[in-house]
């Protein structure tokens, strides 16, 4: 956590403005395929979860030690129960009332 020692706050509300923004980035590709019925839902989660597992390794150029916590890992599990569930959702009630709410 040495390169996080002089990050404050100001860090803080950036990553909060950036995640806030690129989340509504998810449902797109999804919305746009909906006339696609056989595409699997797990296609979708297979990109988000290669796109974490790139930006993964930000933590290490930033040498930061990872460590590994039971919460950590029931949260990848409900992350991967979550978007699944977001593709059903945006396919069948459409990304307003799936992504808006």
């Amino acid at each position: 956590s040495a390169s996080l020692d002089n990050c404050g706050e100001s860090c803080a509300w950036t990553a909060a403005i950036i995640a806030t923004v690129a989340y509504g980035t998810l449902g797109v590709p999804i919305k746009y395929t909906k006339h696609i019925p056989d595409l699997h839902p797990l296609v979708f989660q297979s990109y988000k979860t290669a796109t974490l597992c790139v930006t993964c390794w930000l933590v290490i150029l930033m040498h930061i030690e990872p460590s590994f916590t039971p919460w950590g890992i029931l949260s990848g599990l409900l992350a991967i129960l979550g978007g699944v569930s977001t593709v059903y959702a945006i396919r069948t009630a459409g990304m307003a009332a799936a992504v808006g709410t």
